[in-house]
């Protein structure tokens, strides 16, 4: 019941701070595993496109699907994605 909790607050927290994505818990058809889902609210124009924007994102949690959604703050506002060196 406490994982439920964290991730429900979670999830209310990445709402809050991407309010330009709907953000949904999903899970695999095939595997039934546990997803989250965020979806960008307007649609994507040509020039996101090419700058590399996406209108999906897909995280096994909170933390990777926030990192996703604010490397994509760029992209949606006209700037390129950035490759970072591992």
């Amino acid at each position: 019941m406490a994982t439920l909790d964290l991730e429900a607050r979670q999830l209310d927290v990445l709402r809050a701070d991407f309010p330009a994505w709907e953000i949904y818990r999903c899970r695999v058809r095939n595997t039934g595993r546990a997803m989250l889902m965020a979806r960008l609210r307007r649609p994507l124009t040509d020039e996101m496109r090419a700058a590399g924007a996406t209108q999906f994102l897909y995280g096994t949690d909170a933390g990777e699907l926030a990192s996703a959604m604010s490397r994509q703050a760029g992209p949606i506002h006209g700037y390129p994605v950035l490759a970072l060196p591992i």
